[in-house]
């Protein structure tokens, strides 16, 4: 357009889509020039966002696609960069990022909007459970890329690592003197003290909940003994203490130690021996139970026997020889019966003996189990109780989908979300897995459905599993698991994510003459048209803009003319002030009219664009706007734009066209009639009525009927002036002479005020 530009105050603003990736538009009231921006290249991270989640120790991947930016142009390397958004309470930054890894540190493009793909994956451990929040950068790319979004934006991941409930923990216990201690009394001593000490402690760590020690107790032979507390004390953790026992006669002795919070009670009992030097009578073994500890079991009902824990212990006095026998029976619903021992250390060849067994129960009831112990010099025995009550295991299901939203595409009407499931039983096995979903969109009927891939169902305690649904329409959903035991307990777990919409994007359909890709005539006033579909229907849509400008040969280009909407575009009515030809936006005076729709206006000084706007019109609707041209052979650049949002990055390109204008000979009028030299009077061929440009038989005549001269001979013999005045006129055969052109063509023109 050369010295043809828009007003002289207007920015200057680059807007191909090939060298800019944003583009800002303020439009504010009809008069006012439209400003731009114009957007610049973005690496693109799909998904940008994501949230992973599982129970420690846990390992999580996903596939991170990237798409290069329109700078690259020639090989380029990245390096993926992973750097910390947010980390639990604790963890450093450096132990976090050491969780984080990748298939490939770095990726290859070669060309704009080239896609790679990279495996990203996050291993946390129980001890280090907790929410992360990483983000995902790539450094290496040309200059002037955006990285994401927003600059630096990149991706980011949200991990959920879920930490395993707590196990509560009962005290633990250590005492002295050792089990099977044999002390030997001064010689002639008419008494001796055991020394007794004990330390309970419960044990704390991660995963674990440690009740604080409430009381304690010290025994011989279920004869309570006072202590002392040396450590610690109770209430809290740790407690340690220490006492004795005053015996007069030689023989075993059983010290008991107990500790107690609120998960439950411990004890331990060590047998002791206390040999007076002298004593020459032997005493009868003790006894004492170690296993079962518990007093009342339960199991999954149907399901196969389970084991209960045998064992006891048989000391023989000092001096009174081995231990020589020892039995054990059970007594329950089924009757009477002997325990296998699987293990009888030291029967007949020690003071001690040390019992080890197993009995199986499969039926409901009381039991008695009864130990016995021989020497030499008699028996002992004892006897402990428990009960078995037939009951159902509660089993435990954990279900998850990979992302909290979902979209359903542009020009699509369904998603399709998968998810994954966990479950366990603790007794028996899991026998049946369900899903459901609940929501606005089918199949949201919460109609229950066995997931499309089940691992261990019906033959294990855990089990694995998942599948998806496909969902149709926008909203939260509810998304619950539910899985059953043999015992036919139930589970039930639930998670929610949410479901968009994605608007259908628009497009362009050009119209002639720009769709036709001839050469127009230099010169002319070039119409622009054109539709826009979104979902397959041809819209209005006023947020578009639309930027011309022309582009040299030596690279560069022009200040764009900026189109935006108004209501009268630029129409072909005369100006309101004074008459002449709106179209050309120009009144008598040779200035801009603010409602002339803005073509601009022509002057001795050449084309003035003023403000421009587009209109739209009811049928098609289509997009209609005017734009001059310089002579000669020129590139113009037509590039129609949408902002979404307010900011830069909500710039959307819709479309874009290129058109080349030519000399008389080479280019063409609207209906795509080759233009001749004479028909090239004003230095164009085309405009919407056809009045300039519209070939016939050698001379440019208005429209049909030869508003420029009814002479099909090349020249303006008729009327050189409009509506039958040709002051100011003065015609030759094929040109216009110099006073047509030096004033804004006179006062001519049916007194209008002229062009």
């Amino acid at each position: 357009m050369g010295s043809k530009n828009c007003l002289p105050m207007m920015t200057r603003l680059l807007v191909s889509p090939l060298r800019t990736a944003a583009l800002a538009v303020s439009l504010v009231a009809a008069s006012t020039v439209a400003r731009a921006q114009f957007p610049v290249a973005n690496v693109q991270y799909n998904p940008s966002q994501i949230v992973l989640e599982g129970v420690t120790p846990v390992t999580l991947s996903y596939t991170l696609s990237i798409v290069a930016p329109s700078t690259v142009t020639a090989s380029t390397t990245v390096t993926l960069v992973p750097s910390m958004l947010s980390t639990p309470t604790g963890v450093t930054n450096a132990t976090a990022l050491s969780f984080i890894s990748f298939s490939t540190p770095t990726l290859n493009f070669t060309a704009a909007n080239q896609q790679r793909s990279v495996t990203i994956t996050v291993t946390v451990s129980a001890a280090y459970a907790g929410n992360y929040g990483y983000q995902i950068n790539t450094t290496g790319w040309p200059s002037g890329t955006i990285d994401g979004a927003s600059p630096n934006a990149g991706a980011t991941v949200n991990v959920n690592a879920q930490a395993l409930a707590p196990s509560p923990v009962s005290p633990q216990i250590t005492l002295s003197p050792i089990d099977g201690q044999v002390y030997t009394a001064p010689a002639g001593a008419a008494n001796f003290t055991i020394p007794i000490t004990y330390l309970a402690n419960v044990q704390t760590g991660v995963g674990l909940t440690s009740p604080p020690i409430t009381s304690t107790a010290l025994s011989v032979n279920g004869v309570p003994v006072s202590s002392t507390t040396t450590s610690g004390g109770l209430n809290t953790v740790s407690i340690g203490g220490s006492g004795g026992y005053t015996v007069v006669t030689g023989g075993t002795y059983s010290i008991s130690a107990t500790a107690i919070n609120s998960v439950g009670t411990s004890t331990v009992v060590h047998d002791v021996n206390v040999v007076f030097p002298g004593s020459s009578t032997g005493n009868p073994p003790t006894i004492t139970a170690t296993n079962p500890t518990i007093s009342a079991y339960s199991y999954t009902s149907g399901s196969p026997a389970f084991t209960v824990p045998v064992g006891f212990k048989v000391l023989s006095p000092a001096n009174s020889g081995n231990v020589t026998a020892i039995t054990a029976t059970l007594a329950g619903p089924g009757g009477t019966t002997p325990v296998t021992l699987t293990s009888q250390q030291g029967v007949g060849t020690s003071a001690t003996a040390t019992i080890v067994g197993s009995v199986l129960i499969s039926q409901d009831g009381g039991y008695t189990l009864t130990y016995s112990g021989w020497n030499a010099y008699g028996q002992a025995s004892t006897t402990v109780t428990f009960t078995v009550t037939g009951s159902t295991a509660v089993p435990t299901v954990f279900v998850a989908t990979a992302y909290r939203t979902y979209q359903i595409p542009a020009n699509a009407t369904t998603v399709s979300v998968a998810y994954k499931l966990v479950g366990a039983t603790t007794r028996g096995a899991i026998t049946a897995v369900t899903a459901s979903l609940t929501g606005p969109g089918q199949p949201a009927s919460g109609t229950p459905e066995t997931p499309s891939t089940l691992t261990g169902v019906g033959t294990s305690a855990s089990i694995t599993g998942g599948g998806s649904f496909t969902i149709s329409a926008p909203g939260t959903y509810t998304l619950s698991a539910t899985d059953t035991n043999s015992g036919g307990m139930t589970a039930t777990a639930s998670t929610t994510f949410t479901v968009t919409q994605v608007a259908p994007a628009e497009t362009i359909t050009w119209l002639p003459p720009v769709s036709c890709g001839q050469p127009l005539c230099g010169g002319s006033v070039i119409p622009v048209e054109f539709k826009v579909s979104k979902g397959g229907t041809y819209v209005s849509d006023t947020s578009i803009f639309v930027a011309i400008y022309q582009v040299y040969a030596n690279g560069t280009s022009s200040t764009p003319v900026i189109y935006t909407y108004n209501s009268g575009g630029c129409s072909w009515s005369g100006c309101n002030s004074g008459g002449s030809w709106g179209w050309w936006g120009g009144c008598s005076n040779g200035s801009c009219s603010n409602n002339n729709y803005g073509c601009g206006n022509w002057n001795s000084g050449g084309w003035n664009a003023c403000t421009t706007y587009y209109s739209i019109s009811s049928s098609g609707p289509n997009y209609q706007m005017y734009f001059p041209t310089d002579t000669g052979v020129n590139t113009y650049r037509i590039e129609v734009y949408t902002q979404t949002g307010s900011s830069a990055s909500s710039i959307q390109v819709l479309g874009t066209a290129t058109v080349t204008t030519a000399t008389s000979g080479t280019c063409y009028d609207n209906n795509g009639n080759q233009c001749k030299a004479q028909d090239d009077n004003w230095g164009n061929c085309n405009i919407q009525n056809k009045c300039w440009g519209n070939y016939k038989s050698g001379s440019c005549s208005w429209g049909g009927n030869g508003c420029y001269g009814n002479s099909d001979n090349g020249s303006w013999t008729n009327n050189c002036g409009y509506s039958g005045s040709s002051s100011n006129q003065s015609c030759d055969n094929n040109s216009c002479n110099s006073n047509n052109w030096g004033g804004g063509w006179g006062g001519g023109w049916g007194g209008g005020g002229g062009w």
